[in-house]
């Protein structure tokens, strides 16, 4: 044997087994603190945003971009298709703020990234731990707890803004208002529906067209039944555009009937749904809430 494949078989022999050095390296940085030296995005939104850290592929396309110097949480790491792909969950959330009425809201929402680091391919075919280990080194700086990941120079020191004071209060205002505002409206939707009822006349005047329309119309409405209150108290009556059966279709004054009482039978259908399932979205106000709502700030 030609002394140069012996040489090559004795250091495959000795390489560790890809999955071994991929275990080693999840062990080792899995549930550790680390300051991303990077920039980053994420959509925020629970799932992991990819970051390819190579300047040849493209950027990540996530929501939210965070300078360099983010503390973040190791989740997991792996090894495939030339990279090395590190799971981290951000340490510090992001604050979004929303408008409803004259109140303003905010919502914490948890941000999450995966960085795709490149890697030599010939260290990841000889499987050589330390070199892997150099590539991620290149942009994540270790730490064993937050604390001490805090004191690094690289760390950026972004924090959340803090929520107004006495937020608590303003929740208890926006929810009994919210109450109060929800319950006018199944009010308001409650009587519209039952005027549309009592306008509704569903009668066939002998018009075997129109009966069939409207049983038509019954089944249709039926399939299409929504769930969930707040679905019901925004639902509308949207157009249909139903095909009339052939043995109606041949005469104009059928078809109309036809069409007549498929409307007929999906508004009865519809109006019904409402004025017997809306009343049950009602809920009594929360107790203890303040009655005056805030100003545009919140507080």
């Amino acid at each position: 044997m030609p002394a140069s494949c012996a040489l090559a078989l004795l250091g495959l022999a000795a390489a560790p087994p890809a999955g071994g050095v991929e275990r080693a390296l999840d062990e080792r940085w899995r549930g550790s603190w680390v300051i991303v030296t990077t920039d980053l995005r994420s959509s925020c939104d629970g799932r992991y945003t990819a970051n390819p850290v190579e300047e040849e592929t493209a950027p990540a396309e996530g929501s939210y971009w965070f300078p360099p110097g983010e503390l973040a949480r190791v989740d997991d790491l792996s090894v495939a298709g030339g990279r090395v792909g590190v799971r981290l969950s951000l340490a510090e959330p992001v604050r979004i703020e929303r408008r409803d009425g004259p109140f303003t809201l905010y919502e914490e929402r948890s941000c999450r990234v995966e960085l795709l680091i490149g890697v030599p391919r010939r260290a990841l075919r000889a499987r050589a731990r330390a070199r892997i280990e150099s590539s991620i080194a290149r942009v994540l700086e270790r730490h064993d707890t937050p604390a001490e990941a805090r004191r690094s120079w690289l760390y950026n020191e972004r924090r959340a803004p803090r929520l107004p004071r006495d937020y608590e209060k303003t929740l208890a205002a926006y929810r009994a208002w919210k109450a109060r505002r929800t319950d006018e409206l199944l009010a308001a939707r409650l009587r519209q529906a039952r005027r549309r009822l009592e306008r509704l006349t569903v009668t066939s005047d002998g018009e075997l067209a129109y009966a069939a329309g409207l049983a038509a119309g019954i089944a249709h409405q039926r399939e299409r039944r929504l769930s969930g209150c707040s679905r019901l108290v925004e639902a509308e009556l949207t157009p249909a555009r139903p095909a009339v059966p052939p043995e109606f279709a041949a005469s104009a004054e059928d078809a109309r009937a036809w069409l007549r009482g498929f409307a007929d039978g999906r508004a009865f259908v519809f109006d019904l749904d409402l004025l017997t399932r809306l009343p049950a979205c009602r809920r009594p106000p929360p107790s203890g809430a303040e009655g005056a709502a805030p100003g545009a700030d919140g507080s």
